[in-house]
């Protein structure tokens, strides 16, 4: 389905995405940890986000209907569609061997800057965190 427009059942595309973001909360997905960049924020502080490849099936498919909605977020586009960026991984040290093999995450948390997502804005002021936690190696994925 496309977002541009009210769909069959009323429902906008801020709605929409709301809902996606909704359904997130909580997935356990396996990943593969690609590294981290420095960044600047809108007002110019310096930010580290990581790179993560989601490798289960069931997390791409989720990316795939956020990203055909909310175009104007690249937080989900990453380097390609099946990668995003990622405010902080909880439990998972950047230097540590392991964190570079797939490792199993669960999504923490995602927050916005605004009640109202807006799609297009081009200082980030609204833009999506994601906040991972790295689950211990004997999970499984859901």
């Amino acid at each position: 389905m496309l977002c541009g427009v009210m769909d069959q059942f009323g429902e906008s595309p801020e709605d929409r995405i709301l809902d996606l973001y909704e359904e997130l909360k909580g997935v356990e997905f396996q990943g593969h940890y690609l590294g981290h960049r420095e960044k600047r924020s809108h007002d110019g502080r310096s930010v580290t986000f990581h790179l993560v490849e989601v490798i289960s099936e069931g997390m791409k498919s989720k990316m795939e209907a956020i990203i055909g909605c909310d175009r104007g977020d690249d937080v989900w586009k990453g380097i390609d569609r099946h990668t995003f960026w990622v405010s902080s991984i909880d439990g998972q040290s950047e230097g540590n061997e392991e964190s570079k093999g797939i490792s199993c995450y669960k999504l923490d948390r995602l927050t916005h800057g605004k009640q109202v997502l807006k799609w297009q804005r081009k200082d980030y002021s609204s833009v999506i965190s994601i906040y991972l936690k790295a689950l211990p190696p004997d999970s499984r994925n859901h």
